[in-house]
């Protein structure tokens, strides 16, 4: 994990107003609090993967024969090409066959609702509900996922796939780095 550095420098005002800190120092502030964040990220993160609706892709197959479009055994390549099921040769030039694509990125996971983040949006609370706490930069591809399979470390033995609950909520202090998102299982 890396180390904190930066100073910030604060002076006594009368604090009676807007005017307390001036912008730089807000600034300042800000840029310190996202240092934070982004260090208790990375080390409580959880590796997860977004799986996106299947999009087709044609593979080719049998050529017709001139005889009744029977499969002829010869494919459009010049070859023999064996049908995936021998009871069903596909006849008349190609399938198709249905292409994943996923993508990684981590995210703070939070299953107990003790140690949810308060936010001022009503949430309803139903069993199989998580809070996650993840960068905006990572939003525009959840929003198109069909579900999310959370701490992908435990895959092999338990995949915990999870669908978007509602939209995910800017989260901290300029609204424009984080989110926060609730997830159901599936």
């Amino acid at each position: 994990m890396g180390s904190l550095t930066g100073t910030l420098t604060i002076y006594e005002g009368d604090g009676l107003g807007p005017d307390l800190l001036s912008n730089a120092e807000w600034t300042q502030i800000f840029n310190l609090h996202e240092n934070i964040v982004d260090n208790i990220t990375l080390s409580l993160a959880v590796p997860c993967r977004l799986i996106f609706p299947s999009s087709p892709s044609e593979n080719t197959t049998f050529q017709p024969s001139t005889i009744g479009q029977k499969p002829s055994n010869i494919g459009s390549h010049g070859g023999p090409i064996f049908s995936p099921s021998p009871n069903q040769p596909t006849v008349g030039g190609n399938e198709t066959s249905q292409t994943v694509t996923t993508y990684d990125f981590s995210m703070r996971v939070y299953y107990d609702v003790r140690d949810w983040i308060k936010v001022n949006v009503p949430v309803n609370i139903s069993d199989g509900l998580v809070q996650t706490i993840g960068y905006m930069q990572d939003v525009p591809y959840i929003l198109n996922a069909k579900y999310c399979i959370i701490n992908t470390r435990v895959e092999p033995i338990l995949q915990l796939q999870y669908v978007l609950e509602g939209e995910p909520i800017p989260h901290g202090f300029r609204m424009n780095k984080y989110f926060i998102a609730y997830w159901k299982r599936r």
